[in-house]
């Protein structure tokens, strides 16, 4: 999980995030798409996020765009509690 902030540093939620995609953010920055899975989109429908982030110069993970984290981060706990009971 990564912590995740806005441009002006404040905390907006954790987002589970990969060693591949933690080095393309080493890297300079990445994208990360999370989608209902297909068995779950009759009950919750299709509902798609793309998010960016970067690291800035103190190495905090900033998203472009928080409100599109925020909705991810809402997605990823809605599908979680339906999969998990």
């Amino acid at each position: 999980m990564a912590k995740i902030y806005d441009s002006n540093g404040t905390y907006i939620g954790d987002l589970p995030i990969s060693e591949q995609d933690q080095a393309k953010l080493d890297a300079g920055g990445v994208a990360l798409s999370f989608h209902t899975p297909r068995m779950l989109r009759e009950t919750m429908g299709v509902n798609n996020f793309t998010v960016f982030l970067s690291a800035d110069a103190n190495g905090k993970v900033v998203a472009d765009s928080p409100e599109q984290v925020k909705r991810a981060i809402a997605h990823l706990a809605a599908v979680a509690e339906r999969t998990n009971g």
